[in-house]
């Protein structure tokens, strides 16, 4: 069943129909839920917004900022850095959720 679990937070996996990757095709994929404790809400959310990809594209705004000629505040660096960061995790975050059904028709073997 559908829902989510205020208690316990729900972290939602892809599953594929077997015949639709015969086929390939993913006209069935359907999503299901688990619970997850508290404590590991914060280390999904790092894992879902790629934090390694998103600290690099921010380190790189950084970058670009400290090569300006003109001189800027600590405000616009702090604004420039929280803005990269959001925006880059929630394009991530995106990519995830629209690639997820693509993923799970990947086997173990294909991804080495």
């Amino acid at each position: 069943s559908s829902g989510i679990n205020a208690d316990t937070g729900i972290q939602r996996d892809v599953k594929i129909n077997p015949e639709d990757t015969k086929n390939n095709a993913l006209t069935t994929s359907y999503w299901f839920e688990r619970s997850v404790k508290s404590s590991e809400i914060h280390t999904i959310y790092l894992q879902l917004s790629k934090s390694r990809l998103t600290t690099l594209v921010v380190l790189t705004a950084v970058a670009g900022f400290a090569f300006n000629p003109v001189s800027g505040t600590l405000t616009s660096l702090a604004a420039l850095s929280a803005g990269t960061f959001l925006c880059s995790a929630a394009a991530n975050t995106c990519n995830q959720v629209m690639e997820a059904p693509f993923d799970a028709r990947w086997t173990a073997a294909n991804r080495e």
